[in-house]
């Protein structure tokens, strides 16, 4: 039986670690998500990155046993570094996302970093809601349209 990191009783959601499993979930709420971002682009192009970056990462999922995954963060436990966070649509504002990122804080026992799309204004918001504050913009690589932040929690 897997580890949960944090739960929530009353909505039913826990966190715990990837397994090989949770491949499809996983994609299905990336797909999801990344249709409220359109300045993306491709969602077959971002989900080859996103498996790229899966391979060197420590990846949590949030699961609830009749939705299945709705969540999931990718982070390097040993930079703080997280390269994706997303929870699906109808489980947002229900701790999920702040569960991820308290896990996260209390593995790697130093302030986070992370990219977010400078477009995506609700995360913006919420990371500030935090207490995460904007350091710089990102470099965007060739052929990228859309321009991102780095925020980095208290």
């Amino acid at each position: 039986m897997p580890i949960t990191f944090r739960s929530h009783p009353n909505a039913g959601w826990g966190i715990r670690l990837f397994k090989s499993t949770d491949s499809g979930g996983v994609r299905r709420v990336f797909d999801r998500c990344l249709r409220e971002f359109p300045w993306r682009g491709s969602i077959t192009e971002e989900w080859r990155n996103l498996k790229r970056t899966l391979k060197g990462s420590d990846i949590f999922v949030s699961e609830e046993p009749q939705a299945g995954i709705v969540g999931f963060m990718v982070i390097n436990l040993s930079t703080g570094y997280i390269s994706h966070v997303f929870v699906e649509m109808d489980w947002r504002f229900c701790g999920i996302g702040r569960g991820f990122l308290d896990i996260a804080r209390d593995m790697t026992g130093k302030p986070l970093t992370l990219d977010v799309d400078e477009a995506n204004t609700a995360a913006v918001d919420a990371y500030e809601a935090l207490g995460w504050h904007v350091v710089a913009p990102t470099v965007r690589p060739p052929g990228v349209t859309y321009r991102q932040i780095r925020m980095v929690s208290p």
